[in-house]
C-alpha cells in the first residue's frame, strides 16, 4: 500500500476505523473524514500508536450534507 492514498469516510468506528488501522499498519497514505472532532483526534492518537511515522490526514464533514462534503474542515 505504500504510494497509495485512500479515503476513508466513517473512520472513527465500526468497518472505517478497522480500514483505518489495517491500511495504517501497511503503510498507506490515507484521509480519514469524520463527523465527530473528539473521536476524530482519539482515531490520530490510536493510528500514530499503532503504526508510528503515520500521518493520516483528518478532515471533518457530515458526508450526506452536500456543503460541508464539498468544503470539509481540515483539521
Amino acid at each position: 500500500m505504500r504510494g497509495k492514498t485512500v479515503v476513508i469516510t466513517g473512520g472513527t468506528s465500526g468497518i472505517g476505523e478497522v480500514a483505518a488501522e489495517l491500511l495504517a499498519k501497511k503503510g498507506a497514505r490515507f484521509v480519514l473524514v469524520a463527523r465527530d472532532k473528539t473521536r476524530g483526534d482519539a482515531i490520530l492518537v490510536r493510528l500514530r500508536n499503532c503504526a508510528p511515522g503515520v500521518a493520516p490526514s483528518l478532515y471533518f464533514a457530515d458526508t450526506p450534507c452536500r456543503d460541508e462534503t464539498r468544503g470539509g474542515s481540515n483539521h
